[in-house]
């Protein structure tokens, strides 16, 4: 309010972008490792699908996008000197540099948002497995048979912040999705994709209720 008072609308606008990234992401977070997530579910004849709360979504898709305007906003405006924040010594460097890495990174992340209707997303049906992680903006399409390893965690480098699921490939390729983010019992989530990629005899149960139900009662044994 200050900036915007004095006139200075681009500092206003960022300093805007940035509060709303803070209180956004801070809340998403907060959320979502709170254990209360619960995740939107449908299915149709050729598979499940599995995205985060309404309001998961929407706290981290307006964090995405403000803090993505907030450095598009200051690479068009700071270099006409219309930025009351002038950076010195290092700062000149990591400031402009920062907010090109946001724009690489925000740009398609925002994207894929819009194309896969959310920040998270799982979908299984009988030949594949896919997620998109909004997060870490990675993505993966794979059969089934490409998997070779289900985890908790990834196979190298220090165990995430967050519950997640890693889909190892036999290839060597990998890819995680945000589980708390889909739900707050990430377990089960896990171990019923653990399930269907061992038994799969079972993937049929992909296309009506039933597998749904599985997850739900845990039944991750053959029957």
């Amino acid at each position: 309010m200050v900036w915007l008072l004095r006139g200075s609308f681009a500092t206003a606008a960022i300093i805007l972008g940035l509060a709303m990234w803070s209180f956004g992401f801070s809340y998403y977070f907060a959320y979502t490792t709170s254990g209360r997530t619960r995740p939107r579910r449908e299915y149709d004849a050729t598979g499940v699908t599995m995205r985060p709360q309404k309001i998961v979504d929407v706290a981290f898709g307006v964090s995405t996008a403000a803090i993505f305007l907030a450095a598009v906003t200051y690479l068009i405006f700071a270099p006409l000197n219309m930025v009351d924040y002038v950076p010195t010594g290092v700062m000149r460097v990591i400031v402009p540099a920062s907010c090109i890495s946001l724009v690489l990174f925000g740009a398609p992340t925002l994207y894929r948002m819009l194309t896969h209707g959310g920040g998270h997303y799982l979908r299984l049906t009988p030949s594949t497995i896919e997620i998109w992680n909004g997060q870490w903006g990675t993505s993966m399409r794979a059969n089934w048979e490409e998997l070779e390893n289900i985890l908790d965690q990834p196979s190298r480098g220090s165990k995430p912040f967050n519950e997640v699921v890693v889909l190892a490939l036999s290839n060597g390729r990998s890819a995680m999705l945000v589980a708390d983010a889909m739900t707050g019992t990430p377990r089960p989530l896990r171990e019923w994709v653990r399930f269907d990629w061992q038994h799969p005899e079972f993937r049929a149960e992909l296309t009506d209720a039933h597998g749904l139900q599985r997850l739900d009662e845990e039944g991750f044994t053959p029957e």
